[in-house]
């Protein structure tokens, strides 16, 4: 078997937008979405070792430390016997 890492994005201004969605509406559609996920990630649990949130993001250049915003939100290590089959 191989590990791969896989990689949950969404883009930066789709987070904002979601952010301004009222807070009752927002909660109930992240609970939903929450036990979705939750069904999904059981039924790969063979495959997937680790799943971990990817929290704020620094960027690094010779200019120094800078905060920035991407669309990583969440990744996971896969094993599997192909890129394929970790997809």
């Amino acid at each position: 078997m191989k590990y791969f890492t896989a990689i949950y994005m969404m883009p930066a201004a789709k987070l904002e937008e979601w952010a301004k969605t009222p807070e009752a509406e927002r909660k109930a559609e992240e609970e939903k979405y929450r036990k979705e996920w939750d069904l999904w990630l059981s039924s790969h649990s063979a495959n997937i070792k680790n799943t971990i949130g990817l929290g704020k993001t620094k960027r690094v250049d010779k200019g120094g430390v800078s905060d920035v915003k991407n669309g990583f939100m969440l990744s996971s290590y896969v094993e599997a016997e192909s890129h394929e089959a970790a997809a």
